[in-house]
């Protein structure tokens, strides 16, 4: 991981998502938590699917188990219906069995599973 990357290209990316009508950007208080969320363009082998990525989330370890996370999620949903998506998408490291529960509790369900080699 590019542990430099926010500090050389955080502010651009983050004032991008900002001013982009497609995109959601979140703020739970006190630096408890963040979430993106984004629409997807036309996806030509899924007309018919109207998508919403939930592309990055964290909420602080000293304020895990507050519901935090799970009102941010559920901000996302409601922004993600108020736009007409009828699916919504997030990625979990397979081995983050935290996040997949919080994700699973949470209405999600695995549709692909990506394998890699090294």
């Amino acid at each position: 991981m590019d542990t430099g990357w926010p500090a050389r290209e955080g502010a651009a990316y983050y004032a991008g998502l900002v001013e982009d009508p497609a995109c959601l950007c979140l703020l739970a208080g006190a630096g408890a938590g963040h979430l993106v969320g984004r629409l997807r363009g036309p996806d030509p082998l899924r007309p018919g699917a109207v998508t919403a990525v939930l592309e990055s989330m964290r909420v602080a370890p000293d304020r895990r188990r507050e519901g935090v996370g799970g009102a941010l999620v559920d901000a996302f949903v409601a922004w993600a219906r108020e736009r007409g998506t009828n699916e919504m998408t997030v990625q979990a490291y397979a081995q983050n069995a935290g996040a997949l529960d919080f994700y699973r509790a949470r209405g999600f369900r695995p549709f692909l599973v990506a394998l890699t080699r090294s």
